[in-house]
């Protein structure tokens, strides 16, 4: 059907979508009635046939609605409208319900937006056709906002007055307001579950912890103020052809290219190949910024990853027969990969694969700085998840150096040198990174039970009861797994009154680990 890998539009483009759904839908089952013996696989496909017939029928129901194949799923999203079953008190729509206004001044009343935001990318905007109060607040919510409020747990607002930022009720800051004549565009992404403001095309702020479907969504506390909804949804069909979702044909072909490459590479008499491959790959990684792969991520290219960095720990293994040339490579390698991904669940499996062999000598120690080196971001949406440093003791790099200046000297390090080095360097990301923003921060933060079991194992390795010791690193280590584990648990609980369609990550942590945090 012409829709199948673009936007199924209203008007001609929709109806002829339409009817080649049907011609195709009719055609498939006369094939099936024309084509097969009776059977038991008949009866099978024709119950298969009548369920895909009935799916193109609700399917036909989408008259006013985009259907955008993105990121490997469809994504829904109707017109740029408020919705008039969705609204609050004293709240009026006209010009085809794309404008919102309100007959009184008393209180609070909200709508929320037609468009349902579920996958994928999105863009809207609120273009401000007359606000002269501070009491209007726009930005996107929950479906189950309280449509009489202005802001609170299940939204993300921006004030119109001092341009107060709310995420999730909690404050962000005052980022400038807005004024009649001014536009508010926001851009939401799914898959990184943020939202990005921007004020006349100017970045303001950046909320991230988005964990269910969200709508448009403006509040307003005084008369006189009308505001236009206008979308600028989904990608156009020359984008969706150039750069559109992986087939299941290319996943197939990545997950067999790369067992392929690593079989061959493991055998011994490939030793010079793998070592010209790791010099390339690292001179390549290092030329890249930090946190270079953060926004760009999905389950394959995560699952690209897992299976480098297991390579790679195959590598540098203790009993590996690799040379110690080879070792190091490999273990800069992996932590050059931590350093652009910027997942807190990589980190965690880095560490538990580091097993200090290899010396801190200035390339090494070059690495390790990147990975808590936000100054070096260059995306504007990530830096503005972190605070300016205003202090040099804001930056909080004693503990590293004090860790580095410690470390043995000679061939190897020692497992719990290096992780201590990491921690420390995760340490700062966390020092750094704006407090309430999300559930999902770079480096230190990723509420989820495989992050919780991941630190739960690296605790069973480096227990509390080591801190009585003389070792720093030994004390060290434990200590700042804990405060990881804490701060986890405290942005996960943040965002508990957004309810989530994801179960709180305490409700699956064993027994063991809970004890372990008292």
């Amino acid at each position: 059907p012409p829709f199948a890998m673009g936007q199924h539009q209203a008007g001609e483009d929709q109806g002829g979508g339409r009817r080649g759904v049907r011609e195709a839908m009719a055609e498939l089952g006369s094939l099936v009635r024309k084509n097969l013996k009776p059977s038991a696989g008949q009866a099978a496909l024709s119950r298969r046939t009548h369920s895909l017939l009935n799916a193109s029928k609700r399917l036909h129901k989408l008259t006013s609605e985009q259907v955008i194949w993105q990121d490997g799923c469809f994504s829904v999203s109707a017109e740029a409208k408020w919705d008039e079953t969705r609204r609050g008190k004293d709240i009026v729509l006209s010009a085809n319900n794309t404008t919102v206004t309100r007959s009184n001044g008393n209180e609070w009343g909200g709508v929320l937006g037609s468009q349902c935001f579920t996958a994928g990318q999105h863009t809207f905007t609120f273009n401000i056709d007359k606000c002269q109060t501070d009491y209007v607040y726009v930005g996107l919510a929950y479906e189950n906002v309280d449509l009489n409020d202005n802001y609170n747990g299940r939204n993300i607002v921006l004030r119109a007055g001092d341009g107060s930022f709310r995420v999730f009720s909690s404050s962000q800051g005052c980022f400038g307001g807005y004024r009649t004549g001014d536009s508010i565009r926001v851009e939401v992404d799914m898959m990184e579950r943020t939202a990005t403001f921007y004020k006349n095309d100017q970045l303001l702020c950046l909320a991230g912890g988005i964990a269910g479907p969200m709508r448009p969504f403006v509040s307003i506390g005084s008369r006189d103020v009308s505001i236009t909804l206008q979308t600028h949804d989904a990608r156009s069909h020359a984008d969706l052809a150039a750069g559109g979702a992986a087939s299941p044909m290319l996943e197939v072909a990545v997950r067999t290219g790369l067992d392929l490459i690593f079989a061959l590479l493991e055998k011994e008499d490939n030793q010079r190949i793998r070592v010209r491959m790791l010099k390339t790959a690292l001179v390549a990684m290092e030329a890249l910024p930090p946190l270079s792969f953060f926004r760009d991520a999905d389950a394959l290219r995560d699952e690209a990853l897992s299976s480098i960095a297991d390579f790679l720990h195959a590598v540098a293994a203790p009993d590996s027969q690799a040379g110690q040339e080879e070792k190091t490579l490999s273990m800069r390698l992996l932590l050059e990969l931590a350093v652009a991904r910027g997942s807190l669940r990589f980190n965690l499996a880095v560490l538990e694969r580091l097993d200090g062999s290899c010396p801190l000598d200035d390339k090494v120690l070059g690495t390790l700085r990147r990975l808590g080196d936000v100054d070096g971001v260059q995306d504007p949406k990530i830096r503005s998840l972190f605070k300016a440093v205003t202090r040099p003791e804001d930056a909080g790099a004693a503990q590293f150096d004090q860790i580095v200046q410690g470390a043995p000297q000679g061939a190897g390090c020692g497992r719990t040198v290096l992780r201590a080095a990491v921690l420390a360097q995760l340490e700062l990301c966390a020092r750094r990174l704006k407090a309430d923003i999300a559930v999902l921060g770079p480096h230190c933060v990723e509420a989820t039970p495989e992050t919780f079991e991941r630190i739960h194992a690296l605790l069973r390795e480096h227990p509390v009861s080591g801190c009585e010791g003389g070792d720093p690193c030994g004390s060290f280590v434990p200590l700042a797994l804990i405060r990881l584990l804490t701060l986890n648990l405290r942005q996960s609980a943040r965002h508990a009154a957004s309810q989530s369609p994801r179960p709180a990550p305490k409700a699956e942590l064993s027994p063991g680990l809970l004890g372990d945090l008292r």
